[in-house]
């Protein structure tokens, strides 16, 4: 057994994997957003109104990210986000360590 079929066989892990999964790839996205926008993260703060710490400790994956914080960086960097949903604990291929 893999050590993420271990992980996926408790519902606490499949929790912290999910929680884990939607950090990475919102994080993922909104670096992508602001290396195609030409910004830089001053620029972006002074964009969305906010201080240059507080982009600095989300694209550092410090703190808990909010919607409404997350949409207003998009919106600055000239972006939106698009989501849909996956059934819990299915393995997908962008997450799954290659063997």
């Amino acid at each position: 057994m893999s050590l993420y079929e271990a992980i996926t066989q408790t519902r606490g892990g499949q929790r912290h994997l999910a929680k884990a999964r939607l950090r990475y790839r919102v994080l993922s996205l909104l670096h992508e957003a602001l290396a195609k926008s030409g910004l830089n993260q001053t620029e972006l703060a002074e964009a969305a109104e906010v201080g240059k710490s507080a982009v600095s400790q989300a694209f550092a994956g410090n703190g808990n990210l909010r919607v409404d914080t997350v949409a207003a960086y998009l919106d600055a960097l000239g972006f939106e986000l698009g989501l849909r949903l996956e059934p819990a604990g299915t393995a997908r291929a962008d997450a799954t360590p290659s063997t």
